[in-house]
């Protein structure tokens, strides 16, 4: 299984589709550096899968994240941006995606929206 890790600072607009592209199927954990208790009290009385972790300072996104993955209990975490726009059943697709790799420290889709975004690809040889 994987878990969903979201660091946000005031991004209650964004945080609110992300979970809607997400699922109910799939744990997110958010990490709201803003110290926003109304938004942890919606999204977990809304949605059984999410938790909110409220630190008692800004964190930072680093450390933010590293208290995120220290409250995951799956195998792989998918780490997002709240501004990221989850296409086509992306979270599932991933999830279908890790059943092909055995050995693998970092994977992650690519960004398909080329005219605005260019992607790079880093190819390894003769380890």
């Amino acid at each position: 299984m994987i878990t969903v890790i979201i660091v946000s600072f005031h991004s209650q607009h964004l945080i609110l589709d992300r979970i809607k592209e997400i699922g109910t199927k799939v744990p997110v954990i958010i990490v709201e550096n803003s110290k926003d208790i109304k938004l942890k009290k919606e999204l977990e009385s809304n949605y059984s899968n999410v938790s909110v972790l409220i630190p008692t300072e800004n964190l930072g996104w680093g450390k933010a994240v590293n208290l995120a993955l220290e409250k995951s209990s799956t195998d792989y975490i998918f780490l997002i941006q709240p501004d990221v726009i989850l296409l086509d059943n992306c979270v599932n697709r991933l999830i279908d995606c890790l059943s092909g790799f055995k050995d693998f420290a970092i994977l992650s889709p690519i960004n398909i929206n080329q005219k605005d975004h260019k992607n790079y690809h880093l190819l390894f040889v003769g380890r």
